[in-house]
């Protein structure tokens, strides 16, 4: 019987190291970086009363979960969103409920491009919401093969609070590499050699019983 204990013991064991090894996780974490220029062109940007041109720049990482369909586009929800904005600390992703106070026009999904649609370029028109350190909401989101950046400083965040945008073409999504599946192979072996040693060891002890 606890030949057969021992055994098990050691078989779960290397089971469950291979298992941890080889299943990779199904998030996605992307580094971003944003260059924005004032944006003046009557035919892509708000009235200037509405939003006056401002220059923003930002730099962080994103994570993504699951899918998701929005509009009718496969895309995966954005679950993190960190960085500096403007030199100032991104403090959380926005709701995407409507309904909420703190919504500011925002999906948080990130599609892979091109998409399920040709307009589609990792970031759709509702774009990512979040907020930052001084207490003000920004509207990251594509649109005609450009970058846009809304930013708002009247808290509940919402329509009609705009007061500033940007047009960034400069702006880079870079998917952080994770753990390659079997680079944890070398602590496997280990295991799997150390596993052997004490089951010729316990043998041994046997016959020496």
């Amino acid at each position: 019987m606890k030949n057969y204990r021992f055994r098990g013991a050691l078989f779960g064991l290397t089971f469950v190291a291979v298992f941890n090894i080889a299943v990779p996780a199904q998030a996605a974490t992307y580094e971003w970086d944003y260059a924005g220029s004032p944006c003046i062109d009557a035919a892509l940007c708000l009235p200037a009363s509405d939003a006056l041109p401002r220059f923003d720049t930002g730099h962080g990482f994103l994570t993504t979960g699951g899918p998701i369909t929005v509009n009718g586009a496969v895309g995966n929800q954005i679950t993190s969103f960190t960085g500096t904005w403007d030199g100032l600390a991104i403090t959380g992703l926005l709701p995407t409920d409507p309904n909420d106070l703190h919504y500011f026009f925002n999906n948080n999904t990130f599609f892979d491009p091109p998409g399920n649609q040709s307009f589609r370029n990792y970031l759709d028109f509702e774009g990512i919401g979040f907020s930052v350190s001084d207490g003000s909401a920004v509207n990251f989101f594509f649109i005609l093969n450009h970058y846009f950046a809304v930013s708002s400083d009247d808290p509940p965040y919402g329509y009609g609070s705009f007061t500033g945008q940007s047009i960034g073409d400069a702006v880079t999504f870079h998917e952080v590499p994770g753990p390659i599946v079997g680079a944890g192979l070398p602590g496997l072996m280990g295991l799997m050699l150390a596993s052997g040693g004490l089951l010729g060891w316990w043998r041994r002890r046997q016959k020496i019983t």
